[in-house]
């Protein structure tokens, strides 16, 4: 199944990642939040990586430009830059699961691309655990995961070859499962919390 129909939205979700992770990162300079600074950076750092590989860089200001309009209220602000962080590195954790199953093996080519990136998904949660209560975080987790994963395994279901409706919902199964697979652990894991896990895995 052919991967390139993912491109303009993981070069979307690359774009938005870095928005949020710079944003971020000036908002915790200011309030002298190290920590979360450093966690913003690293969360954003794969994505940095691949804006510069393919020059997306001109994309970044527009972008950064309507957050910030939509965005007015900074606690709310902050809460949406988590947001889009998480979703852009969902995205992208996603589309390298969804390749590696589709292609029949790991690409030994995108192995450190892929390794960073689960890390920095990781990374993004915790982020925003640190940030807001919990009930809050993982509202935002689920519902970021979600929007992400669906719009990956859509977007796979559109340039697959089955045209038999039962084939394709089995077929929908099969990347569901390998999505929840490759990120639901990822989820329990930073929140500490099966709840999320279990809310990511009946949402998807």
């Amino acid at each position: 199944m052919p991967s390139n129909s993912l491109t303009p939205y993981v070069d979307a979700w690359t774009v938005q990642a870095v928005m949020a992770s710079r944003w971020l990162t000036r908002l915790y300079r200011t309030l002298r939040d190290d920590r979360q600074a450093s966690t913003a950076i690293q969360a954003g750092a794969p994505m940095e990586e691949r804006l510069k590989r393919l020059g997306l860089h001109g994309r970044i200001a527009s972008l950064d430009a309507r957050f910030n309009q939509e965005h007015p209220e900074e606690t709310r602000a902050e809460e949406a830059a988590w947001t889009a962080l998480v979703e852009g590195q969902a995205g992208l954790s996603a589309f390298f699961a969804l390749t590696d199953s589709t292609d029949g093996k790991p690409s030994p080519g995108l192995r450190g691309s892929r390794t960073a990136t689960y890390a920095a998904f990781r990374k993004a949660i915790r982020g925003f655990h640190t940030a807001f209560p919990a009930s809050m975080a993982e509202e935002g987790v689920t519902l970021a995961t979600r929007k992400a994963t669906r719009t990956c395994v859509d977007a796979f279901l559109a340039s697959a070859e089955e045209e038999d409706p039962k084939q394709r919902e089995q077929l929908r199964d099969a990347l569901d499962s390998i999505v929840l697979e490759a990120l639901g652990k990822g989820v329990a894991a930073e929140t500490q919390n099966r709840q999320t896990a279990s809310l990511f895995r009946t949402a998807v």
